[in-house]
């Protein structure tokens, strides 16, 4: 049987394919969780019957649901519904499968068990079955320690966010929606403090965007403002953060929150993987980055062990640029078609 991947998160979802291929489309839960079955079937359909779909989610965070349990359940159901008489399966944080009516039961074993699906699947890629797996999307990080291709290092399941949270193996920031006043709350201009609207005028998207690190895409309004995603825009929003507009400001104070905005995401990102990586110091320094921030990932791991042996496989460059960038949903695809393989193998 041939699979699909399907990760379900908070604000995207995305499908990868056995081709390799992946789509994404944006899709706000906390706005359309009722529209989330016709979202799914719009993807699915010219995916074909005899085509299995196996699921990983984060969706159930989201604060339309009343509970994680409530999310999962929801989530469950709009897949099922969406899939007709394909086969469904969804992946647990204990690296096992289950069904829809197990899913509902044991909300929290599928809960956010995409990082899961994807440490388990980057660790093919190290050289000696451990190491670390960093993926930066646009939302969040995971910095993943795999021991001996366990990911997560040893504890008790369900794994959930908490706990990783906790062991800073997740860290609520990445590459596109961080908001800029949870990241910054003062620049200095001519060497005089000046705070910044804690208001969501703009995201870490519009730093990068206006330092040219991230590229324009007039066709994406995943902004703050849901105007485009191009410098002209991304000026005009980070201006907002001094309550001001890029006809009051100079170029100068929009560079200076720009800036300070990327300092702190990176500093963020650059703590986590010195706790996680200093917390297993016994583990190589091998890592696999992926998602829509591999990039910086890579610059980050180069500066933080610019003196030490490292090395880095960039998930990309193994697979299609899509199946990196929606890394989760084609890890579950082969992880999915791996235990077909094996079950068929299995005497009967």
């Amino acid at each position: 049987m041939n699979w699909v991947g399907l990760d379900i998160g908070g604000a995207n979802l995305k499908m990868a394919r056995s081709d390799g291929s992946a789509i994404e489309v944006p899709f706000p839960m906390w706005k359309n969780h009722e529209a989330l079955t016709t979202e799914l079937e719009r993807l699915l359909e010219d995916v074909p019957d005899d085509v299995g779909i196996a699921v990983t989610m984060t969706g159930e965070l989201a604060d339309c649901f009343d509970s994680k349990q409530h999310g999962v359940q929801q989530i469950v159901d709009s897949v099922v519904q969406a899939a007709g008489d394909r086969t469904v399966t969804f992946y647990q944080t204990d690296g096992d499968w289950c069904d829809s009516e197990v899913a509902k039961e044991q909300p929290l074993m599928v809960a956010s068990a995409n990082w899961h699906a994807l440490a388990t699947l980057a660790s093919s890629f190290l050289t000696s079955g451990s190491g670390f797996v960093i993926d930066i999307g646009s939302t969040t990080t995971d910095v993943i320690p795999v021991l001996t291709s366990f990911p997560g290092g040893a504890g008790q399941h369900p794994v959930t966010d908490f706990k990783r949270l906790i062991a800073s193996q997740l860290v609520y920031t990445g590459v596109w929606r961080s908001p800029l006043n949870a990241l910054v709350r003062q620049i200095r201009i001519d060497g005089k403090p000046v705070p910044l609207a804690n208001e969501l005028f703009a995201t870490i998207a519009d730093a990068y965007i206006w330092k040219g690190i991230l590229n324009e895409d007039a066709n994406n309004r995943q902004t703050a403002d849901a105007r485009p995603a191009t410098r002209p825009c991304a000026g005009t929003r980070l201006a907002r953060m001094v309550c001001s507009d890029v006809n009051e400001v100079s170029k100068q104070v929009v560079d200076a929150i720009a800036e300070a905005a990327i300092f702190e995401n990176e500093n963020l990102i650059t703590n986590a993987i010195q706790q996680v990586v200093s917390r297993h110091h016994d583990l190589p320094l091998e890592f696999v980055v992926s998602g829509a921030g591999a990039w910086l990932a890579d610059e980050i791991l180069t500066k933080t062990f610019e003196d030490q042996p490292v090395t880095v496989h960039r998930l990309h460059e193994l697979l299609d640029e899509s199946a990196c960038r929606s890394a989760a949903a084609f890890a579950v695809m082969k992880l999915a078609e791996n235990r077909m393989r094996v079950a068929e193998r299995q005497p009967k």
